[in-house]
């Protein structure tokens, strides 16, 4: 039996016995009776597990950056609405400009405070660093949300969108954080 087979063999023994033990206790392997090929294969073992709980936790994290981008951004969305309009009134093209110039601070803004609670990454907040920011993460979520549109406009359907709300959050949680990790301190 080679080294694979061995690690596969303690795997699915773990696994099997973990099956039928209570929740609040964990199996333990009698470590000194087993040989230093399964030591290590024991070791590998957690090295997994730990990886799958990250990648568990991180796509909660991404899930969790996605819906409170999304319900704040509506939030702030009607304010700067009204701003936007204002502006045009009063300012027609420059107006407009200022507008949009506006609309990136906020979702520069938002994105940072939001990765720094979320996902402990302190970003620079200067100025010229939160239009970046929102600029960036502007141009990204609307490339990421052409297929949902697209989407939309073929099965224009409440389930639809609600389907699609829910994917597109996972994906804005992925963006806004890679979007915030390039203005990261």
């Amino acid at each position: 039996m080679n080294i694979d087979q061995r690690v596969v063999d303690v795997f699915v023994c773990e696994l099997f016995t973990e099956r039928f033990c209570r929740r609040d206790s964990k199996p333990k392997i009698n470590e000194q009776l087993i040989s230093n090929d399964k030591k290590d294969s024991i070791k590998r073992i957690r090295r997994i597990r730990k990886m799958e709980e990250s990648l568990w936790r991180n796509i909660s994290k991404y899930f969790l950056h996605g819906i409170l981008f999304s319900v704040l951004y509506l939030a702030m969305l009607f304010a700067w609405a009204f701003l936007f309009g204002l502006l045009i009134v009063v300012g027609a093209f420059i107006g407009f400009i200022i507008g949009f110039i506006v609309l990136f601070f906020i979702l520069g803004g938002l994105n940072s405070i939001l990765a720094s609670i979320i996902w402990s990454i302190s970003t620079r907040t200067a100025w010229t660093s939160l239009l970046g920011h929102g600029f960036i993460l502007f141009i990204a979520l609307i490339i990421a949300h052409i297929p949902a549109i697209v989407i939309n406009l073929v099965v224009p359907d409440l389930t639809t969108t609600i389907v699609l709300f829910i994917v597109n959050a996972f994906i804005d949680g992925f963006i806004a954080k890679n979007v915030a990790g390039l203005w990261e301190d």
